[in-house]
């Protein structure tokens, strides 16, 4: 999986549980721009407004010897700006017990950062009601800002020794060299 869609899927699962811990178990989280037909219940949009890689990756210095192939594991951060928008009857409970518990629960911490994730900070709640037909739907909207962690394993070649041959004289030189039988 991409490191966007691996994202964006980690901000849904951390905010079905964050909904959860509000007491809006059934509550629809849906992605911005799908083209599908709006819930006929209050729901939540998760718009990733902007994804900046942060720093230099983090490299391990040692492949992983636990499997036959060897491994780099490296490391790289990412803050990710997430735009959160809650619609309907529900909109200003639901928006405004996300936008308290986001950096306030740590049950919520710890459901993004198992994904993960970690919220850093976040905007304040935006009212923006939206005229629908005949009448007004309640909109509220929050920006959160997450680090978020990739883990990226990456085969590398394994040489142990190098034979080197000397064309004049015939020796061979193993580099390191090979240990010894003690007698």
């Amino acid at each position: 999986m991409s490191i966007y869609s691996s994202m964006r899927s980690a901000v849904r699962l951390g905010t079905v549980e964050a909904l959860k811990q509000a007491g809006y178990n059934t509550t629809p989280v849906i992605y911005s721009h799908q083209n599908a037909p709006e819930p006929s219940s209050s729901y939540v949009v998760v718009q990733v407004v902007n994804i900046n890689q942060v720093g230099r990756k983090e490299e391990a210095t040692f492949t992983d010897a636990a499997t036959p192939k060897k491994n780099l594991i490296y490391k790289n951060h990412f803050e990710v700006v997430i735009q959160f928008t809650f619609a309907g009857s529900d909109a200003p409970d639901m928006g405004t017990e996300f936008h308290n518990s986001i950096l306030g629960s740590v049950v919520v911490r710890e459901a993004y950062q198992k994904n993960h994730l970690a919220p850093i900070r976040k905007s304040g709640l935006r009212r923006s009601p939206q005229k629908r037909d005949t009448q007004w739907v309640e909109f509220f909207n929050v920006d959160v800002t997450f680090s978020y962690m990739v883990y990226t394993k990456q085969e590398v070649d394994w040489v142990e020794h190098v034979s080197i041959v000397d064309v004049n004289s015939g020796e061979i030189i193993i580099v390191p060299p090979l240990p010894q039988p003690t007698p």
